[in-house]
């Protein structure tokens, strides 16, 4: 889980959470990495990015 304060309470690196992410896709979607830059400026905005297992 991402927060907007920039903590990792995971401690998980770069390629685990990508990995987490590319796992966890809806069927047929296409990553886009501007996607990346589009998550951080939500965070700055104060929203969460919360992924349920």
């Amino acid at each position: 889980m991402a927060v907007s304060d920039n903590r990792n309470p995971d401690n998980l690196t770069a390629a685990q959470i990508t990995d987490e992410i590319m796992a966890n896709l809806a069927p047929g979607v296409l990553t886009i990495p501007a996607a990346v830059f589009e998550i951080v400026r939500l965070q700055e905005r104060g929203y969460h990015l919360v992924v349920n297992h």
